[in-house]
């Protein structure tokens, strides 16, 4: 699979929301799809993210909190995008099945 990682920037519209939950892991992601993943933190805890280009929707960012006790990995899409968008551009870009999501943003 060639998914096109970049450099995470910040979203257009200046906001982010979590649009899915992946059933994997980061370590899981990064032996699927060839993507390194970063630590950081913020004010909540520590954190890993890879972020890549998704040509309709522009940025997705990938993201595990480090004392997170939920199993899999938060997508992250523009404020701006919907919730359909999003899905469908990950869907896309990482050629995942139904089962591969395990819970989906409710509608907005």
């Amino acid at each position: 699979m060639n998914v096109k990682q970049m450099a995470p920037r910040r979203f257009p519209s200046g906001d982010s929301y979590t649009v899915a939950m992946l059933k994997y892991e980061p370590e899981e992601i990064s032996a699927l799809y060839h993507l390194q993943f970063q630590e950081d933190r913020d004010d909540l805890d520590y954190f890993v993210f890879a972020a890549f280009e998704n040509p309709q929707i522009g940025q997705v960012l990938l993201l595990k909190y480090k004392n997170d006790q939920v199993n899999g990995t938060e997508v992250l899409v523009d404020s701006k995008v919907s919730v359909a968008a999003g899905l469908q551009a990950i869907q896309s870009t990482l050629n995942l099945k139904p089962d591969d999501i395990i819970w989906v943003c409710p509608q907005r």
